[in-house]
């Protein structure tokens, strides 16, 4: 949120701001804000032209779905969001969870965006934000990883244009693995009355939509080389304009103009590298097609012109009758809970993210009804759900963009596309697309996750390992798994919280142990004394002291309590004192009188030190009415003299 809070306003003012963060920044608008907007925007919609195009594949939708989607959210979160950088759209993981839930469908997916879009309203006005915080981040970073994993091994058959493959995870790496070498050159399909030649296996027909997940209809088992080629070329391409962007620098207004061009140029092809990649694929196609040959599998015709506005469809016509809308939502299940919480989920991480870079606030509730508002609209013109994306946001905040402005910008770009740009799309690759997913979505799995839990906290990795492996079979199970696991480990420590002991150890130190540490503790210390044969007294030697990390052993009275013969000198300090008329301090007070030594095997016998909390009474030496030995501790030499065992010196 932006701008300070105007103290005169009305309570419906101030709710009316709350509810539109739209009137907080645009009173403030500016040229320069513009400007940088402007930048931003046109950036963010070169990445998203492509990547929609893609993620439709990934939902196993028509191209055309993807930019249906990519345009009603940049606007609606222009209006009612709270993050400046967050750009909604359609992303890699809810591309597969529609894939999931929606059979591969377009009126399931539709369907879905409308009732999540209610689920996420609903928790909006009913405050329901903190919901968000029992999910805990294993369980994220597990659900993120696999899918990570699944969308990637997903587009490999596009990659090398093998057909016939099955969706399930593991049965699709068998068939893919089975299938690489079966790469060939097949002959030069028919031309298309538009110009366009299309190598595409048309969507299979099934009755029960949920038959649509267990495999893909029994087309040629083979495996393209031109598809091949052109998409490892795709990728390489991509992950050599990613290294070249992060290892670019800023340059210097002192430099020469060519190579402060030179880097802007850079910059500028890195960052639309999706787009770039796209077009050159794209360039490659048509040129085989002029040249009468089409070794690669392209995308097929796109609709031209805008979506229509229509409501979503409530019910399903189908070739036996029709499916009614009780029946779909029972089709749908599970996902009607786990679309909705993820893209909540995914949209709040990312602004809180960019939000504490930027230094801004985010209200979790208020983007619970941007996002419920950008889904129900969104259904109205054939979306499927969207949510925040990573990769767009990440774009749109190192262009600089001011203001939620940019995605006015983005939105308009997409339109554009659809109203002149659709005709070209059917000379884009489908292996040039699952590059651009791959690109996308590796930076997702997070190996350094395992790591730092082993190291930081091992219990959590049991939810993050349990998410990880079962989503590779449902996604659903995963989650809800991940989740009940992680309730199951906060109730244990709740339940049974860990008993800490507040144990005086010696020089007044703090011990959490037990009883066997306890003992350990004293009979490491003791031996110690017992072992230096400079101890003149009951006290160690400074070599013990200083093995053990302690200014001066003798701080307080009351630590001199643990021997008699302490106990002794305790007494005969309290007579000196009263002698002198002086009084008694109460701040712990450390004589100094020994060197600090390492205090890494004191934290190992005695644990942390800790100053105690409670008056102690302490003297400093000044105070004291008799005179310390010189470089000893003024707590052993008080008034007496003994031998180690606690006996006193004989006279002279």
């Amino acid at each position: 949120m932006w701008g300070p809070r105007q103290p005169g306003q009305r309570w419906w003012q101030r709710a009316v701001r709350r509810r539109l963060p739209v009137l907080g920044w645009l009173p403030r608008y500016s040229l320069s804000c513009l400007r940088l907007d402007l930048t931003a925007g046109v950036t963010v919609g070169l990445t998203v032209v492509p990547q929609a195009l893609a993620y439709a594949e990934v939902a196993g939708l028509p191209v055309q779905y993807g930019l249906y989607s990519s345009f009603v959210g940049c606007f609606v979160y222009c209006l009612l969001g709270t993050a400046k950088d967050v750009t909604l759209g359609p992303t890699a993981i809810m591309s597969l969870l529609v894939s999931s839930y929606a059979f591969h469908d377009p009126a399931y997916a539709v369907l879905l965006a409308f009732l999540s879009g209610c689920i996420q309203l609903a928790m909006g006005l009913l405050h329901l934000g903190f919901l968000l915080d029992f999910v805990s981040c294993p369980v994220i970073k597990g659900f993120t990883s696999a899918a990570s994993i699944t969308i990637g091994f997903n587009q490999v058959k596009n990659i090398l244009g093998l057909q016939g493959i099955p969706r399930q995870f593991f049965l699709q790496v068998y068939e893919t693995l089975r299938r690489i070498g079966e790469a060939r050159i097949l002959p030069v399909p028919k031309a298309h009355p538009r110009g366009c030649a299309f190598v595409t296996s048309p969507p299979p027909v099934f009755d029960d939509p949920r038959a649509s997940l267990r495999g893909s209809s029994p087309a040629t088992s083979h495996c393209r080389a031109g598809d091949a080629i052109l998409g490892l070329s795709c990728l390489a391409a991509l992950a050599g304009l990613r290294a070249m962007k992060s290892r670019l620098h800023p340059t210097a207004s002192t430099e020469p103009l060519a190579a402060r061009a030179s880097v802007l140029l850079v910059r500028s092809c890195a960052t639309a590298r999706n787009a770039l990649v796209v077009l050159a694929a794209g360039l490659v196609a048509y040129s085989f097609q002029l040249s009468g040959s089409q070794p690669l599998t392209l995308t097929g015709s796109v609709p031209c012109g805008l979506p229509p506005f229509r409501p979503p469809p409530f019910s399903k016509a189908v070739p036996n009758g029709t499916v009614p809308f009780g029946r779909m939502v029972q089709d749908m299940g599970a996902g009607l809970a786990v679309v909705p919480l993820v893209g909540v989920l995914e949209t709040v991480a990312i602004a809180k993210a960019f939000a504490s870079q930027n230094d801004y606030r985010i209200d979790a509730n208020q983007e619970l009804l941007a996002m419920g508002t950008a889904n129900i609209l969104g259904s109205f013109f054939s979306s499927y759900p969207i949510t925040g994306s990573f990769g767009r946001t990440a774009v749109n905040a190192q262009t600089g963009v001011c203001t939620p402005m940019g995605g006015l910008v983005t939105g308009t770009l997409v339109l554009l596309s659809l109203a002149y740009l659709t005709s070209l799309f059917c000379y884009i690759p489908k292996a040039a697309l699952a590059a651009v997913i791959i690109s996308a979505v590796v930076p997702m799995f997070d190996a350094r996750i395992f790591r730092t839990l082993w190291r930081v906290k091992r219990l959590d990795l049991i939810p993050l390992c349990v998410t990880f492996l079962l989503c590779f079979w449902e996604v659903q199970y995963g989650i809800m798994a991940g989740v009940l696991v992680s309730g199951i480990l906060l109730l244990y420590s709740v339940a049974r919280p860990p008993i800490k002991h507040r144990h005086r150890a010696l020089s007044s130190w703090i011990a959490t142990t037990s009883a066997a540490l306890t003992t350990q503790r004293w009979w490491g210390w003791l031996s110690c004394c017992r072992s230096c044969t400079s101890t003149a007294s009951r006290w160690c030697s400074a070599a013990c002291r200083t093995r053990f990390s302690e200014p001066c052993w003798p701080q307080t009275w009351r630590d001199s309590d643990i021997f008699p013969a302490g106990r002794r000198q305790r007494d005969v300090a309290k007579r000196s004192w009263g002698a002198a008329e002086q009084p008694a301090l109460t701040a712990p007070v450390r004589a100094r009188c020994c060197p600090r030594g390492s205090s890494s095997e004191a934290e190992r016998w005695c644990g942390p030190r800790s100053v105690p909390q409670e008056p102690l009474l302490v003297a400093p030496e000044a105070a004291h009415p008799v005179s310390a030995r010189a470089g000893c501790a003024w707590g052993r030499d008080v008034g007496t003299e003994e031998q180690p065992d606690g006996s006193p010196l004989p006279p002279g």
